[in-house]
């Protein structure tokens, strides 16, 4: 069974994509960002394996059948579809994972930390600027 690698910086874009598509409510040009998922050499492979040979009626019918909700869901909905064509899609999502905690960690550290600036002013120590900022709305 052909095995579809999608690296991590593709898969961040693709989510992106279908985060946007579901925020925005416009899934127009949601087919042609998962389209650019893929790299040429493995849009040829799968246009080879797929029933209908075009890669592109393949993701509009996966389209169609998906509901919308989640990323996730369609992502399962486009693995689903490739296995039945006998092709194995994988997304690079464990580095993007530990990335995200990483930097998740390191901003709760910063907003936590009793050293950082905002908890070294003195009570009654305000900026006079913030002040002035706030009365104007």
């Amino acid at each position: 069974m052909p095995e579809i690698f999608i690296d991590t910086r593709r898969t961040a874009n693709i989510k992106q994509a279908i985060t946007d598509s579901i925020e925005n409510g416009e899934y127009e040009s949601l087919a042609s960002d998962i389209r650019d998922c893929f790299t040429d050499e493995q849009i040829e492979e799968i246009e080879e394996l797929i029933e209908s040979g075009d890669l592109e009626e393949a993701i509009d019918d996966v389209l169609t059948e998906w509901n919308g909700d989640t990323v996730s869901e369609l992502l399962e909905s486009m693995d689903r579809f490739f296995s039945a064509s006998s092709i194995e899609l994988f997304f690079d999502e464990a580095e993007l994972g530990l990335e995200e905690e990483e930097e998740d960690k390191d901003y709760d550290d910063f907003e936590d930390d009793p050293d950082d600036g905002d908890f070294d002013e003195e009570p009654g120590e305000e900026n006079d600027e913030d002040d002035e900022d706030d009365e104007s709305y």
